[in-house]
């Protein structure tokens, strides 16, 4: 059960704080040691941004319904650091580098202070098998190329201290897949894996080549 106070001091001093040391619980020395803030202390400070780049999958990690990933990181750094999303549904890492080679897109991509962390999370699209999904395919040799040049973009954009994680595909469950395909495209639909989990294991060898090079 709960027990009641037993003098008037304890009632108003709340249980985290700290009692002073004797001789200064009148205010003595109270700002001694203590740096001030100033006007000039809050005008010139800027929050830290992290940055995710990717595709559907990174697009959606911002849905709190869900429990998306990047949802959870925002949640995790409240007033420490400010989460920007940068996922495109549908892109592969082709037309994420033709759209970063635009004004507008340079500007939504890579002009940004204090990046401090981003993430690069491709290749469920461009894994796509080259002849069930032409449109998003990138060949494997290409793929590699693009995640070192999105990796070069970054730290040309953000400096070289800037923490870079790369994220591999995803595996691919071929029964889930087949499932999705016939919900979507219903009786257009083909039967055939236009993602297999073998496809995915090779372009996430890749980029795990990438990161130890």
């Amino acid at each position: 059960g709960s027990s009641s106070p037993t003098n008037e001091r304890s009632t108003l001093t709340p249980p985290h704080a700290k009692r002073l040391p004797k001789g200064r619980e009148k205010g003595e020395g109270l700002h001694s040691g203590v740096k001030k803030t100033t006007m000039s202390n809050v005008t010139n400070y800027k929050r830290g941004k992290i940055i995710l780049f990717g595709d559907s999958i990174t697009q959606q990690s911002f849905s709190a319904a869900d429990g998306g990933w990047g949802a959870y990181i925002a949640d995790r750094y409240q007033r420490r650091a400010d989460v920007l999303n940068r996922g495109f549904s549908g892109y592969n890492t082709d037309w994420f580098l033709r759209y970063a080679a635009t004004a507008q897109g340079n500007a939504d991509l890579f002009e940004h202070d204090e990046v401090k962390l981003v993430t690069i999370f491709f290749g469920a699209n461009d894994a796509s098998d080259s002849d069930s999904n032409k449109r998003q395919h990138v060949p494997l040799a290409d793929y590699k190329s693009n995640i070192i040049k999105i990796v070069s973009l970054v730290k040309n954009s953000f400096g070289n201290d800037v923490k870079i994680v790369l994220i591999t595909p995803p595996p691919v469950c071929h029964e889930g897949r087949l499932k999705f395909q016939k919900e979507r495209y219903k009786e257009k639909a083909t039967g055939k894996l236009e993602r297999t989990l073998e496809l995915s294991g090779a372009y996430a060898s890749a980029v795990n080549n990438v990161a130890t090079e």
